[in-house]
């Protein structure tokens, strides 16, 4: 997990090493001033039961989900406000509109990179790429 700055009042993280589920929750449960989580990456076919039940109790007010995995996470989370995004791109686009001032936004897949990156690496270096061009 990195801190990967601070822009337009806004912390950034990336945690792209984070390809299950439990690891997203270790990093929620780290940074306490997350309001903002970007998931989604290759279906392995992991049960995301757990997870959809933890995302829905928990104190993040915007879930951005990503292809392929964040969408179908997407579809069962109640009683927070989820956007549905193709572009790493466009999660940052959207991040950057509703997370709160002095709150944190974190890319924690909860789940591989490789459907469109070759490794967790360069999914990384794109989001802080995109974040510091903010």
């Amino acid at each position: 997990m990195e801190f990967v700055g601070t822009y337009n009042d806004i912390n950034y993280y990336c945690d792209t090493i984070a390809t299950i589920p439990e690891a997203t929750i270790f990093a929620l449960e780290s940074l306490k001033n997350i309001k903002t989580l970007i998931i989604g990456g290759q279906d392995r076919g992991i049960d995301y039961t757990k997870f959809i039940d933890y995302l829905n109790n928990s104190l993040i007010d915007n879930l951005i989900c990503m292809p392929t995995t964040g969408n179908k996470i997407g579809q069962f989370i109640n009683n927070k406000k989820v956007y549905f995004v193709d572009t790493l791109k466009d999660a940052v686009e959207i991040s950057k509109k509703v997370t709160p001032k002095n709150m944190g936004c974190l890319l924690s897949p909860a789940a591989a990179s490789y459907e469109y990156y070759r490794n967790f690496e360069e999914k990384g270096d794109e989001f802080k790429n995109l974040i510091k061009k903010i």
